[in-house]
């Protein structure tokens, strides 16, 4: 394992365990086959919310480690365009596991939102804060999918505000 995907890994465990501390269902590293142009999209996060009276709300969550300089930040509004796409599907079938496997599982989901969380100390500031303070609507616009910086998602994880 590269240290860059190490690095990742332990994003995602810290977040599992924040999620597990606060009680939220979720589901880690789901596939949504036939995503934007016929192709497979891997969610890091798919995290359940019960409501007391109506459905679940589902939100996405793609996380965005940047450790070093390097392109993942030349990929975000990329990953823009693809949770839009998601977002505006009725409905949405996504996997986990593997049918060789035995372990294979197929759930169908609405998400309402979504988040791109980034993390890391590699990504270009001034680049970042643009993406966060709002920079890609110009572009793509795109209500409900939040580019926010870990530490601000860690902290509505906590405050059960996702």
């Amino acid at each position: 394992m590269s240290a860059q995907t190490a690095s990742g890994k332990t994003l995602e465990n810290m977040l599992a365990a924040a999620l597990r501390h606060q009680g939220y269902r979720w589901l880690e590293q789901v596939r949504v086959p036939n995503s934007l142009a016929g192709r497979q999209h891997t969610v890091d996060f798919v995290v359940i919310i019960p409501k007391v009276v109506t459905f679940p709300e589902v939100v996405l969550v793609s996380l965005k480690w940047q450790g070093s300089s390097g392109t993942v930040e030349e990929k975000a509004p990329f990953e823009v365009v693809r949770l839009v796409h998601l977002l505006s599907q009725n409905e949405l079938t996504v996997q986990k596991g593997s049918k060789s496997k035995k372990n294979f599982t197929e759930t169908k989901l609405r998400p309402q939102k979504a988040y791109i969380v980034l993390a890391g100390t590699g990504w270009n500031q001034s680049l970042k804060n643009w993406y966060i303070s709002g920079g890609l609507q110009t572009y793509f616009p795109h209500s409900n999918i939040h580019i926010i910086d870990f530490y601000d998602f860690m902290n509505l994880v906590n405050n059960k505000a996702l």
